[in-house]
């Protein structure tokens, strides 16, 4: 598996993400724990909503 760049630099900085980083975030529905959910009230998304997301983050990147 490729060796992917840390999101912060030494400095404690957030670098620039890119399209393939975005690939490889994870529905907060999938990671958050039930009571942080519960809490913050998060719902799944439709396939509409996800379609939506990606294009946005494929068109934002495209430049």
């Amino acid at each position: 598996m490729a060796t992917r760049k840390p999101l912060i630099d030494k400095d404690d900085e957030v670098r620039e993400l890119t399209a393939n980083d975005l690939k490889n975030f994870k529905a907060s529905k999938a990671v958050l724990p039930p009571a942080l959910k519960a809490k913050l009230g998060v719902r799944g998304l439709s396939d509409t909503h996800r379609l939506n997301a990606r294009r946005l983050a494929e068109n934002a990147f495209a430049r």
